[in-house]
């Protein structure tokens, strides 16, 4: 049999490899000055800092440098969250990084920031018109109007004819969404919010800042504004470790749902006071007790250190947020306890000088309960009685012979900056108001307590500690309609 042979022809597969496409991934952001930027055991003074010179290279998705002409948003990460916020405009004056075929630099000149700091930039609109939000569809929207996340990542608004579909369309919190063209003035809030952006982002190494003191937490974001009272940090998480200089964080008052507290290192007025909101009515257990000691509820005098939680406004009022402390010393001294500063007519009617003593032991001499059941009483301060139990106290020049509280301004009725409103129906509950219309009260001392401007008017609230006067604390002293017993329940 013959056999046949057959040759197998091995044949090189030739392929041609193709070059991987590169895109922006992100930025490499480093600080080029100052070079110091502190340590976590040797921060650097939050309060004397220079400027920063920030440098930004481009990088592609291979990690090689990237050449990208753009402009990149500069934010600042402390305390939980970005500064400037994303929702919000950017400050006057707040520079962004210009990237040049992928390099770029900016300075920065830091607003109020403390503890660990990072600097973020990223390749993004400046703001998005108040964040996005769900309607009862569970549809996303920026602002007012409808956005969805492309395939790519990127923020795609959707722009429909307000005659279609979605017009009229509203929250069960009564909020509207609009289904039309993006809002003028969205547009001119955020002019760059329909612009193509690749979200690439970049991140420092951290700066390590000196923790806040209570100015610091306190002293309002536009001291030349009234109407924006908030704290410089709200929003943020802190921990306030200690007083300023030789002072210490002394409590003054203790509530239902929480304590005030004082830097006892500054002059009362100097924003050193806030509110330890604590949901419930603080206890402590004290420093060396042994494991299963009983706590003991917090009380004037008191010391404490490391207040750490979250700043928040609630109606204006400064408060910290799911706090936890240190106590330093649970002996409730009362000659710790700063003296309550004496509030003038003049300083009810500046906004700014009275923020200053916010939280803080304040007093009222001879003043007058307004007569509330008069039928042309403030229908403001009848509502805030019948509501809140919150009297209104009147200078006696400013309230009439049956017990009517007058404008400052021109002599009609009813002006809200005038007097301040009190609250003691809890801590002195022994005190009627109502029997008391018209009287004069000798002296009225408790912590003082913002409420945010209602008709573009400033509030004030004095909330007395007690009128037990065994405990060294007599912040109500009148005699007119009195129980045997006025001490809190």
């Amino acid at each position: 049999m013959k056999k046949i042979f057959i040759p197998f022809l091995l044949l090189a597969a030739c392929v041609k490899e193709l070059p991987r496409p590169t895109a922006l991934s992100s930025f490499h952001l480093r600080i080029v000055s100052p070079t110091n930027l502190g340590a976590y055991n040797a921060p650097l003074d939050a309060t004397k800092l220079p400027d920063f010179t920030l440098h930004a290279d481009a990088l592609g998705s291979d990690g090689q440098p990237f050449k990208w002409t753009g402009k990149l948003q500069i934010r600042i990460s402390f305390g939980g969250n970005l500064t400037p916020s994303r929702t919000q405009p950017l400050p006057a004056g707040w520079p962004t990084l210009n990237m040049v075929d992928g390099v770029g630099e900016a300075t920065v000149h830091l607003p109020p920031a403390f503890g660990e700091l990072i600097f973020w930039v990223e390749d993004s609109p400046a703001c998005v018109c108040g964040g996005s939000q769900k309607d009862p569809a569970g549809n996303t929207f920026i602002g007012e109007y409808p956005a969805k996340i492309d395939g790519r990542g990127n923020l795609v608004v959707e722009k429909k004819n307000s005659s279609g579909p979605c017009a009229g369309r509203c929250g069960s919190g009564g909020a509207c969404y609009t289904c039309g063209e993006m809002s003028q003035d969205c547009l001119a809030r955020c002019p760059d919010i329909l612009a193509p952006h690749t979200m690439a982002t970049g991140a420092s190494a951290p700066v390590f800042l000196t923790p806040p003191k209570i100015p610091n937490v306190q002293t309002p974001i536009d001291m030349k504004n009234p109407d924006l009272l908030h704290p410089a940090l709200e929003g943020k998480h802190v921990n306030v470790e200690s007083a300023t200089g030789s002072g210490k964080l002394v409590i003054q008052a203790v509530k239902a749902d929480g304590f005030a507290v004082s830097d006892t290192g500054l002059p009362q007025g100097q924003f050193n006071g806030f509110y330890v909101y604590t949901y419930s009515l603080p206890k402590t257990v004290a420093p060396g007790a042994s494991p299963g000691t009983p706590p003991i509820t917090m009380a004037p005098g008191m010391t404490v250190a490391n207040i750490n939680g979250t700043i928040g406004a609630f109606n204006g009022f400064t408060e910290m947020n799911f706090p936890i402390w240190e106590v330093v010393d649970a002996n409730p001294d009362m000659t710790r306890v700063p003296a309550p500063a004496v509030i003038t007519r003049a300083m009810l009617q500046d906004p700014l000088v009275m923020k200053g003593y916010e939280a803080e032991l304040v007093e009222l001499d001879g003043y007058r309960v307004c007569n509330l059941a008069l039928p042309n009483a403030d229908p403001y301060d009848v509502r805030g009685y019948k509501i809140y139990n919150q009297y209104r106290v009147s200078p006696p020049d400013f309230i009439d012979a049956n017990g009517l509280c007058k404008d400052l301004s021109n002599g009609s009725y009813g002006d809200r900056n005038v007097g301040a409103f009190v609250v003691s129906y809890n801590t002195i509950p022994c005190f009627n108001p109502a029997k008391n219309y018209g009287k004069t009260v000798p002296k009225i001392v408790g912590m003082l307590r913002h409420i945010e401007p209602a008709l573009g008017i400033q509030d004030w609230v004095i909330e007395p500690r007690t009128q037990d006067k065994t405990s060294g604390i007599d912040d109500l002293p009148i005699t007119g309609d009195l129980t045997s017993s006025c001490k809190a329940p």
